[in-house]
């Protein structure tokens, strides 16, 4: 699937109040379609395949169809949003109503629109996109719920319009931000390869760079292939092995060099890492 073939068909396109219905959504549901939010008022914080996502005013999400998802809202707290619905290139238009998302212990199959079908061509759609204060998408958002709610003839047509016009937006703004993106990832690997001896985490890293923490952790995923986690403690192992071949210092020494403190935690991963202790490293020399 190319991004040139999208042929849009809208769903469902309102305003919705999620406080007033709040406990539905409370437990996790599965979208049947794509989904956009765009939270007008208020705010929450919503789980999508057990990622958390912080939306506020002017933030925009959109998530695949078969995502399991679940909205929590603090009490003081309203959470206002306008949703659409919608599949990228549905011609048949099999479902043309809305469809209801369900419980995971009832999820239908047959109902998941879509969910084997990849962009080629832009990876970013394939999984779930968070864009934070992309108030642009506001006109076009409202421009969809009005023209839904009137459904007259040419409805569909100008709904399609409305939501190509608003990807065409989302695109340029991913294109802007890879270009930026690539100076941003290149910073925050050299910020974790300089301080991987101090406690380094997902929010502390997000903190310095003042971006959300599932963001940093989306780019040590897509840039190293594992955890931050995984990531530090093959930096900190890397060193130690370093001083175990060109020191002599004492293993407990170089357990607090490395920040990993505890000496049999500390020769439990260097094995499981290398297949060899710490100790047997050195007799090999």
């Amino acid at each position: 699937m190319l991004i040139n073939e999208i042929h849009p068909y809208i769903r469902f396109a309102a305003i919705q109040d999620f406080r007033h219905n709040l406990f539905e959504y409370r437990i996790p549901k599965i979208n049947y379609d794509h989904r956009i939010y765009f939270c007008v008022e208020g705010k929450a914080e919503i789980t999508i395949n057990n990622e958390k996502y912080e939306i506020k005013k002017n933030d925009f999400l959109f998530f695949r169809s078969g995502s399991v998802y679940k909205i929590s809202i603090k009490d003081e707290n309203e959470f206002k949003c306008i949703t659409c619905n919608f599949d990228f290139y549905n011609l048949t238009q099999s479902f043309p109503s809305p469809i209801i998302p369900s419980d995971v212990t009832t999820i239908n199959k047959n109902k998941i629109r879509e969910q084997s079908d990849y962009f080629e061509d832009c990876e970013i759609l394939n999984n779930t996109l968070y864009i934070e204060n992309f108030i642009i998408a506001k006109n076009y958002m409202e421009n969809l719920m009005n023209e839904y709610n009137s459904l007259g003839n040419r409805s569909q047509f100008i709904l399609r319009l409305e939501l190509l016009k608003l990807f065409s937006h989302v695109f340029k703004h991913i294109l802007e931000s890879s270009n930026s993106n690539n100076q941003i990832i290149e910073q925050i690997i050299e910020y974790i390869e300089t301080n991987y001896k101090q406690e380094l985490s997902n929010e502390i890293i997000a903190k310095v760079f003042n971006f959300h923490p599932n963001y940093i952790s989306q780019i040590i995923k897509k840039e190293k292939g594992v955890s931050l986690h995984k990531y530090v403690i093959k930096l900190r192992l890397a060193l130690a092995t370093k001083l175990l071949l060109q020191t002599k210092k004492p293993i407990s020494l170089i357990c607090e060099e490395v920040n990993i403190p505890d000496s049999k935690y500390f020769t439990r991963l260097y094995k499981k890492y290398y297949g060899i202790s710490p100790s047997e490293l050195r007799k090999l020399q």
